[in-house]
C-alpha cells in the first residue's frame, strides 16, 4: 500500500446555499489573492487530503478486514475491551 498526502489551501465560491469549489493552491498567499477578486463570494481554507493506493486485489481484503475489525471493536465497551484482552 502506498499513502499521498496532499497539503494545500481549497478555494470555494458561495452564493446563498450554492457552493464550487475554484481550485487548489500550494499557497496560502495564492489562495488569498484569487479570493481578492470578489471578497464576498470566495472563501479559502486549509485542506488536507490522504490517498490510500493499494497495489493488490490481496491488499484491498486485508484493508477491507482490518476496517471491520476496527468498527466492531469501536462499539465495545474499555470494561468489554479488557475482559476480551485488547
Amino acid at each position: 500500500m502506498i499513502t499521498h498526502k496532499i497539503d494545500c489551501f481549497i478555494v470555494e465560491e458561495n452564493y446563498d446555499r450554492d457552493s464550487k469549489v475554484i481550485c487548489y493552491t500550494s499557497s496560502e498567499a495564492v489562495a488569498e489573492s484569487i479570493c481578492e477578486d470578489q471578497k464576498f463570494y470566495r472563501t479559502y481554507r486549509k485542506f488536507d487530503k490522504q490517498y490510500l493506493i493499494v497495489e493488490s486485489k490481496d491488499e484491498m481484503q486485508d484493508l477491507k478486514k482490518a476496517k471491520l475489525k476496527e468498527a466492531a471493536l469501536a462499539k465495545l465497551t474499555p470494561a468489554e475491551k479488557t475482559a476480551l484482552g485488547f
